[in-house]
């Protein structure tokens, strides 16, 4: 018999990946030769131009490193999946993608899976992803899995994928904390086991923090102020790439010391073999590091995982009482510190029973019994194949239960013949009763041995008790944790444009299709959207759909997923403001998000996936808008406590090294993206909790003007009605304040504004002013035009005619040009 579920499941890890096999109901994690069950993410061409991955591409890219080397080897690439960056190599000339580069490390992978079983189906795998994987992201890993030959490939969060492994043969009542510190990224999610039903109540990650940050700590932390102190080397950096090949190799020295401080309390880290300084002295040294200096170097990374892991506490409303065990998966969890600080911090119990590094694979695995591969895909047993009737079984492969129902049909009987049915267990614990056969259709339900895998025996009789051949005659149910569906990471917007009244102007927002949490697949349909403004046949112009990913209402602070473009030369004819779209979006059990558009007037529908990568970033734009950034985020400290500025200021270094290091290594330029929405975002949130206080403090500040200009300024006759006016705003203002109505309260200050506007140009002296200005420092669209005005605005002053001034000052208003750097392309769609 076939095995008709996938059997591979497979980690693709940022350092090291690992591939497990189902083998006639037992999980096998391959080794390699050695006996080693892991695989270094590491891709690269020999000199002869040979692919190499693994192991031997490792010691290539670091431990026999040279320049050469690093340019025709590449590690650590699932941090840039899903991007538009290209690694070039140098050897056979050519530039690989990151979906490529995973595709080649998979593809070693499978491979290793078929030189010990040939015989197993290689259409198909479950391939974990880091549970805060983009859509984009996800996608691109399928993308690498399709390319390394599978046809068929199902994603899995690599939390949800340690839980099921953990739980496959303990499926207590119990919640967990899966706790993922892997090479790269860093997830952790809060699991519900509840009646063999595996559920994430909670989850928070970051892409951008994993043992690699640890690896880079200690290198420009310990071992390169030691090198500065004895050896003289200019601008010696990472970012200098006359260096690139000392620092892959420091590095690499960095991983061996953290690697021996899991097991010792100290080491030594030798440096030699990574070159000469500018004196031409060999570089060689010895440094001391303890497990103590150690523990308090990284520190900061493991304070921001447990407040991750708070965080997730917090949000889920579940106290660590109610919390059985924290389960541990990724390399850098074996470091003793992360287990003794997690314990102190969260007062849970730390379980290191699971190999963290191989439990996602193992779980992936598990998960894969419960997916069925397409039968189109399925390979012909034709070694077994039977002539008897066909016969087509409806059930879970997976199933938590110690029942299940089966249902079939088969087909080409004898419809003057009544048959019967019978099914019994391989293991003798289970033989069903003769069931008829009605129309060719049956219904039976089968006992199931808990904890492990259960293969039935069919059998097919005619009424004299004679045995008839079916085409399959047998099928297998794996009792285990059934997992209720992963949730989304981010929550998947739509950006229209949108009147805001706090700030009395048309902006883009965007608007929650899809919330954080919501449990895959999803699939809705909104029609409550129209268009912006008006397209015109034929015309070079398009309205603009953008759907981002991630939780602020500015669409610039979420990541970009992709555009629908409702193009002028695709219409038959005019398309009016205010034309009904409906929007149709779809994320299915892989994350792959499918958008459409229909237009019910013109009967139009665009399948709007134009873009399947992320935004290429630019180095100098970043900078400035972290510049940008600074200066705003000068201003918000003001009112800020020490906390928060610490935190801020935190933030903005980090972008900064980040900028600093892109130049060499492609995914600090994600990261540094990444951190820079952060800090909008952070700054945001402040802006709006001081937002109120700032609100008062401008209304006194307003309020006093006003009162200082009724009266020395405004005219007698005019002043009971300045008086009346700000009585009616102060009655107002009071009451805003006591009910905190920010919304109110915003209005009130654009009032008070626009009374000091209109006191102060009210004033003859006002007008003269402004005059002054333009014609000093006016740019105008028509300068023939702006010096008659000029000319005529002269004479006005010297024959004291305000109101001829006033005249001519709108003209040259009209004169100036428009700021195009000011404008903001509008989404095409608005509610």
């Amino acid at each position: 018999m076939s095995n008709k579920t996938i059997s591979m499941g497979i980690d693709l890890g940022t350092t090291n990946s690992s591939v497990s096999v189902n083998v006639k109901g037992n999980i096998e994690i391959i080794k390699r030769p050695g006996g080693v069950e892991f695989t270094p993410s590491v891709f690269g061409f020999d000199k002869s131009g040979n692919k190499i991955v693994g192991q031997k591409a490792y010691d290539y890219l670091y431990k026999h490193n040279s320049k050469d080397e690093i340019k025709n080897f590449k590690a650590e690439i699932k941090r840039q999946m899903g991007t538009p960056e290209k690694v070039y190599f140098e050897r056979p000339n050519k530039k690989l993608s990151p979906e490529e580069i995973s595709a080649e490390i998979i593809k070693s992978l499978k491979e290793e899976v078929l030189r010990k079983y040939p015989e197993i189906n290689d259409n198909a795998a479950v391939i974990t992803i880091p549970a805060a994987f983009s859509v984009l992201q996800s996608e691109a890993t399928k993308r690498a899995g399709n390319l390394a030959g599978f046809k068929h490939v199902v994603l899995l969060q690599e939390p949800i994928a340690a839980a099921v492994s953990y739980g496959f043969n303990n499926s207590k009542n119990e919640n967990w904390i899966v706790y993922d510190f892997g090479g790269g990224t860093f997830d952790v999610a809060l699991i519900s086991c509840k009646d063999g039903l595996l559920s994430v109540i909670g989850h928070k990650g970051d892409n951008f923090l994993g043992g690699k940050n640890i690896d880079w700590d200690i290198v420009e932390k310990v071992i390169v102020p030691k090198i500065k102190e004895k050896y003289q080397l200019k601008n010696f950096t990472r970012k200098n790439k006359d260096f690139t090949s000392f620092f892959s190799k420091l590095k690499y020295y960095a991983e061996l010391s953290k690697i021996e401080l899991s097991d010792y309390k100290k080491t030594t880290i030798d440096i030699e073999g990574i070159g000469k300084d500018d004196e031409n002295k060999e570089i060689i040294l010895s440094i001391s590091f303890s497990r103590k200096e150690f523990e308090d170097l990284i520190e900061p990374r493991i304070s921001r995982t447990i407040e991750l892991t708070k965080e997730v506490m917090d949000e889920s409303g579940i106290k660590s009482s109610l919390i059985k065990k924290i389960i541990l998966v990724g390399g850098p969890t074996r470091i003793p510190y992360i287990k003794t600080k997690l314990e102190n911090d969260l007062k849970i119990n730390v379980d290191s029973s699971v190999d963290p590094l191989t439990v996602v694979s193992h779980g992936a695995c598990v998960y894969a019994l419960s997916q069925k591969i397409p039968s189109n895909l399925l390979k012909k047993d034709t070694k077994n194949k039977s002539e008897g009737s066909e016969i087509q079984l409806n059930y879970e492969t997976l199933t938590s239960d110690t029942e299940e129902s089966i249902t079939g049909i088969i087909k080409k009987l004898d419809n003057n013949e009544q048959y019967y049915i019978q099914i019994q267990s391989d293991s003798g614990t289970f033989t069903g009763e003769k069931t008829k056969i009605n129309n060719g259709k049956f219904f039976y339900t089968v006992s199931i041995e808990p904890n492990k895998q259960n293969k039935f025996w069919i059998f097919l009789f005619d009424s004299k008790g004679k045995p008839v051949k079916l085409s399959t005659d047998s099928f297998i149910i794996t009792h285990g944790l059934s997992v209720s569906g992963a949730p989304i990471p981010h929550s998947i917007n739509v950006v229209v444009s949108s009147q805001d009244f706090t700030k009395n102007i048309i902006a883009n927002v965007c608007e929650k299709v899809f919330e954080k949490g919501e449990i895959l697949p999803l699939k809705k349909t909104i029609d409550i959207y129209k268009t912006s403004r008006k397209l015109k046949k034929g015309e070079d112009a398009s309205l603009d759909i953008e759907i981002v990913e991630g939780e602020s209402e500015i669409p610039d602070r979420n990541t970009y997923l992709c555009q629908l473009g409702i193009k002028g030369k695709d219409l038959p004819h005019d398309l009016p403001a205010g034309t009904p779209v409906e929007l149709t979006l779809e994320n299915n059990e892989s994350r792959e998000l499918i958008v459409t558009a229909y237009i019910p007037l013109i009967d139009m529908t665009l399948n709007a996936r134009s873009t399947n990568k992320d935004e290429k970033i630019n180095i100098q734009e970043l900078s400035n808008d972290l510049a940008v950034q600074k200066i705003r985020a000068e201003e918000i400290s003001k009112n800020c406590n020490g906390e928060e500025r610490k935190k801020i200021n935190k933030k903005i270094q980090s972008v900064s090294r980040g900028i600093d290091n892109s130049s060499v290594d492609e995914d600090e330029k994600r990261k540094a993206n990444k951190e820079l929405k952060d800090i909008k975002i952070l700054l945001d949130d402040i802006e709006e909790d001081k937002a109120m206080p700032q609100l008062i403090e401008e209304f006194n500040a307003s309020e006093k003007e006003l009162s200082e200009l009724i009266e020395k300024y405004v005219d007698e006759k005019e002043k009971p009605e300045y008086l009346n006016h700000l009585s009616n705003i102060q009655a107002e203002s009071k009451k805003a304040i006591n009910d905190k109505n920010k919304t109110l309260l915003i209005r009130i200050n654009e009032q008070l504004d626009e009374l000091i506007r209109k006191a102060i140009w009210a004033m003859p002296g006002t007008w003269v002013q402004h005059f002054k200005e333009l014609a000093q420092n006016g740019n105008f669209t028509n300068q023939q035009e702006a010096e008659y005005y000029i000319k005529k605005g002269i004479i006005a002053i010297e024959k004291e005619d305000i109101e001829e001034l006033k005249r001519i000052v709108s003209e040259l208003w009209l004169l100036i040009p428009e700021d195009d750097s000011e404008k903001t392309i509008l989404s095409g769609i608005t509610r």
